[in-house]
């Protein structure tokens, strides 16, 4: 908010991606008037499905009205968030930027895979994957419902369902949100169907414009 605010960029076309997505919403619902519209692309607005994820009779809950989506947020916690944390807290950046973007993805070797540019980015900004210790404020689907800035969610359809889950419920609960579901694209739409993906956002943003 601070940097649209030095730039008098106000009210700005944001758009979002992952815990990226996360602070869009959150700007969005509680600064309207410093947002023209927004783009989530693969939010992961966790407290939409338990507020507290250290709370285990939150977890539990989870468990019981969906067990599916429990055991995909538990898969990535497992595979991807605990053992990079480790890595990062033993300096090794690499390893826990590895770990990371293959337990999003599900699949191994998804680093070596993307073009050296994006690898070099990713890289660059490997410290960042501590700020997943960060406590989220919480944003809950009453949130939502108060909306009223244009909106648009951009899904991939073989991400995990944890993320699919988290989805359908913004889309379900923003008023007037538009929804482009990827095919064939998992967390990183804009890199695996760039062309698609930006036809998509570029789109409804020349309408907001």
């Amino acid at each position: 908010m601070g940097l649209l605010e030095r730039l008098r960029a106000t009210p700005a076309h944001i758009v979002g991606h992952s815990y990226g997505g996360f602070i869009s919403l959150y700007v969005a619902a509680h600064h309207p008037e410093m947002v023209r519209s927004f783009v989530l692309v693969e939010p992961a607005v966790s407290t939409l499905l338990v507020k507290n994820p250290k709370n285990i009779l939150e977890f539990l809950l989870l468990f019981l009205r969906s067990p599916s989506v429990a055991l995909s947020a538990a898969k990535y916690v497992r595979k991807g968030n605990n053992p990079a944390f480790k890595a990062l807290d033993k300096g090794d950046l690499l390893t826990a930027v590895k770990l990371n973007l293959d337990a999003i993805e599900d699949k191994d070797g998804v680093l070596d895979r993307l073009s050296a540019k994006t690898r070099a980015m990713m890289i660059d900004n490997a410290r960042t994957v501590g700020e997943l210790r960060t406590r989220f404020p919480v944003f809950t689907r009453d949130d939502a419902r108060r909306m009223r800035t244009p909106s648009l969610l951009v899904s991939g359809e073989s991400s995990a369902l944890v993320l699919r889950r988290i989805g359908e419920i913004l889309a379900e609960s923003i008023p007037d949100c538009e929804r482009a579901r990827i095919s064939g694209a998992g967390h990183f739409p804009h890199l695996d169907k760039a062309e698609e993906f930006n036809a998509r956002v570029l789109g409804f943003l020349q309408l907001q414009s």
